[in-house]
């Protein structure tokens, strides 16, 4: 048992509080009896930012943190070096949850609108930038947080990074709001297929349209789809140009950042989809639905990759399909609609998994782990 030397920790960065990675690092640091003093930097403009950061950091001079952990997501260097330097003059360590490359977010996988419309040089330019601060952020940070060993391959492999500055934290869900319920089907009959979040390329959505393709004449199954983004507009022009029969579009669900109506969503799937994308990032994470599934005891489909058989093994916790193959997945979904007995297998290991490795308690303790070695002389 680890005894817990961290008892103050300065969270900063521009964050969405209900956000799943923020608050189970939060809440679960707390679960832990840690004062967790925040600084976000959400809704604000660059210049009220940079002073909100200087008005809390002299706020906060007489508190003595055991570590500072900054989470942002967008495109803040002017934040990370100030916070940086606050971390260096106090003398502790200044973790970053990196979470996402930047590269490989808003270069590759989103393909940057502005670069189709633009020169050559210009594609060269966003590649330079976002690589640059990925390698600098990471270089500069004392720890960085990600959520997989593939995703800590590739930052040392593309960036340099030394290992020993990697640390392995699951995303996980929050319980409070992914918990098994009881299904309210208005037909008994009818069995639901469903994905839910952000269309990106990462996610493959277009495959998963292909496979329901595949699977119409199966007139018992019902297909959902809750979400927008990207490639959204696209993904509806094709299920329309395939004439699916039973496909439901549900784009609202993200709107307005409706928290409570997607578990009650997602409580009416009798199968859910993850991640099947042709992309260099679909290998490399574990995506939110995935930990939001098992948490409500809802057998899932994926594709294999490396980073899902960090935590899962398939034909036990989980349904593993080919990457960017949709006959592979309607295949995989056939499957576990007629086996009855696999699909409560699959859910009830799986949410086996959730409760001794993912829910934010176990993320918590598992903070308090590293984080203690990172001070072993703290007091």
């Amino acid at each position: 048992m680890i005894n817990n030397k961290i008892k103050n920790v300065l969270y900063v960065g521009l964050y969405t509080k209900d956000y799943s990675r923020n608050y189970i690092f939060i809440n679960g640091l707390k679960k832990q009896n840690v004062n967790v003093y925040e600084i976000n930097l959400a809704n604000l403009s660059k210049s009220e930012g940079i002073r909100k950061l200087l008005r809390y950091f002299k706020k906060f001079k007489g508190i003595k943190f055991d570590l500072l952990i900054f989470y942002d997501i967008r495109i803040a260097p002017i934040s990370f070096i100030l916070t940086k330097v606050y971390a260096s003059i106090k003398k502790i360590p200044f973790v970053y949850d990196f979470f996402i490359s930047k590269r490989l977010t808003y270069y590759s996988d989103r393909n940057l609108n502005i670069i189709k419309k633009k020169k050559i040089q210009l594609e060269l330019y966003y590649w330079i930038y976002y690589y640059l601060l990925d390698f600098f952020e990471c270089h500069l940070s004392n720890y960085v947080i990600l959520d997989t060993l593939a995703h800590i391959k590739y930052f040392h492999e593309v960036y340099n990074v030394p290992i020993r500055k990697f640390r392995r934290v699951f995303v996980g869900a929050r319980e409070d709001l992914y918990y098994p319920r009881e299904k309210r089907k208005n037909n008994k009959e009818q069995f639901n297929v469903g994905y839910w979040g952000s269309y990106i390329p990462l996610h493959g959505v277009e495959y998963i349209i292909n496979a329901f393709k595949l699977l119409d004449d199966q007139k018992d199954i019902s297909f959902w789809l809750a979400g927008k983004g990207q490639t959204y507009k696209i993904n509806r022009e094709l299920a329309v140009k395939l004439n699916i029969r039973n496909i439901k579009f549900i784009p609202k669900i993200f709107l307005g950042q409706k928290t409570k109506e997607l578990p009650e969503l997602i409580s009416n799937f009798d199968i859910g989809l993850g991640i099947f994308g042709n992309t260099k990032k679909t290998m490399l994470v574990i995506p939110n639905k995935i930990f939001e599934g098992i948490a409500m005891k809802i057998p899932m489909i994926t594709c294999e990759t490396p980073a899902i058989k960090e935590l899962f093994t398939n034909n036990e916790n989980i349904i593993l399909c080919k990457q960017a193959n949709s006959e592979s997945l309607a295949e995989a979904i056939l499957r576990l609609k007629n086996d009855k007995n696999l699909r409560k297998k699959i859910k009830g290991n799986a949410f086996t998994i959730f409760q001794n490795h993912c829910t934010i308690e176990q993320i918590g303790k598992k903070l308090i782990f590293i984080f203690t070695k990172m001070a072993p002389n703290k007091k």
